[in-house]
Protein backbone atom coordinates (compact mmCIF):
# COMPACT_ATOMS: atom_id res chain seq x y z
CA UNK A 1 0.00 0.00 0.00
CA UNK A 2 3.47 2.53 0.23
CA UNK A 3 4.07 2.12 -3.06
CA UNK A 4 0.85 2.86 -3.98
CA UNK A 5 -0.13 6.04 -1.85
CA UNK A 6 3.26 7.17 -3.54
CA UNK A 7 2.08 7.03 -6.64
CA UNK A 8 -0.90 9.32 -5.85
CA UNK A 9 1.14 11.96 -4.91
CA UNK A 10 2.19 12.30 -8.48
CA UNK A 11 -1.23 11.33 -9.85
CA UNK A 12 -3.77 14.51 -11.11
CA UNK A 13 -6.70 14.81 -8.55
CA UNK A 14 -9.26 13.88 -12.25
CA UNK A 15 -7.60 10.83 -12.52
CA UNK A 16 -7.45 9.38 -8.71
CA UNK A 17 -11.13 10.49 -8.94
CA UNK A 18 -11.67 8.25 -11.64
CA UNK A 19 -9.67 5.20 -10.73
CA UNK A 20 -11.65 5.64 -7.32
CA UNK A 21 -15.03 5.27 -9.09
CA UNK A 22 -14.10 2.27 -11.63
CA UNK A 23 -12.58 0.73 -8.90
CA UNK A 24 -15.41 0.84 -7.07
CA UNK A 25 -17.49 -0.99 -9.30
CA UNK A 26 -15.49 -3.60 -9.74
CA UNK A 27 -14.67 -4.13 -5.82
CA UNK A 28 -18.36 -4.13 -5.36
CA UNK A 29 -19.02 -6.73 -7.93
CA UNK A 30 -16.58 -8.47 -6.05
CA UNK A 31 -12.51 -9.33 -6.51
CA UNK A 32 -10.63 -13.33 -7.14
CA UNK A 33 -7.34 -13.58 -5.92
CA UNK A 34 -6.26 -14.90 -8.78
CA UNK A 35 -7.27 -12.31 -11.34
CA UNK A 36 -5.53 -9.57 -12.86
CA UNK A 37 -7.33 -6.36 -12.99
CA UNK A 38 -6.88 -3.31 -15.57
CA UNK A 39 -9.05 -0.19 -15.29
CA UNK A 40 -9.59 2.67 -18.06
CA UNK A 41 -7.78 5.46 -16.22
CA UNK A 42 -4.68 3.36 -15.68
CA UNK A 43 -4.49 1.35 -20.00
CA UNK A 44 -1.76 -0.30 -19.16
CA UNK A 45 -1.15 -1.32 -15.88
CA UNK A 46 -2.39 -4.86 -15.04
CA UNK A 47 -2.97 -5.11 -11.17
CA UNK A 48 -2.84 -8.24 -9.19
CA UNK A 49 -5.79 -8.57 -6.32
CA UNK A 50 -3.23 -6.88 -3.84
CA UNK A 51 -2.32 -3.75 -6.08
CA UNK A 52 -6.04 -3.74 -7.01
CA UNK A 53 -7.34 -3.10 -3.01
CA UNK A 54 -4.57 -0.82 -2.47
CA UNK A 55 -5.39 1.27 -5.32
CA UNK A 56 -9.14 1.11 -4.54
CA UNK A 57 -8.48 1.97 -0.87
CA UNK A 58 -5.99 4.82 -1.32
CA UNK A 59 -8.23 6.97 -4.31
CA UNK A 60 -11.01 6.75 -2.05
CA UNK A 61 -9.20 8.23 1.01
CA UNK A 62 -7.36 10.81 -1.64
CA UNK A 63 -10.80 11.84 -3.88
CA UNK A 64 -13.41 11.49 -0.75
CA UNK A 65 -11.51 11.99 2.38
CA UNK A 66 -14.46 12.79 4.54
CA UNK A 67 -16.14 9.21 3.06
CA UNK A 68 -14.10 6.77 4.34
CA UNK A 69 -16.24 5.53 6.75
CA UNK A 70 -18.59 4.25 4.44
CA UNK A 71 -16.24 2.06 2.14
CA UNK A 72 -14.93 -1.63 3.94
CA UNK A 73 -12.69 -1.11 6.52
CA UNK A 74 -11.42 -4.63 6.19
CA UNK A 75 -8.17 -3.23 4.82
CA UNK A 76 -8.31 0.38 6.67
CA UNK A 77 -6.02 -0.61 9.31
CA UNK A 78 -2.86 -1.00 6.92
CA UNK A 79 -3.91 2.20 4.92
CA UNK A 80 -3.01 3.91 7.99
CA UNK A 81 -0.49 2.38 8.78
CA UNK A 82 1.23 3.12 5.56
CA UNK A 83 0.35 6.55 5.60
CA UNK A 84 2.10 7.36 9.35
CA UNK A 85 4.92 5.20 7.70
CA UNK A 86 5.23 7.78 4.67
CA UNK A 87 3.93 10.62 7.01
CA UNK A 88 0.67 11.60 4.78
Amino acid sequence: MQETLRIMEYTSPNTIRLICLESSIIYKNGLQLNQKYTLKALPNKRLNWYEFVALYYCSFAHAFPTMLDKIDQQYMDCYQEASQILEL
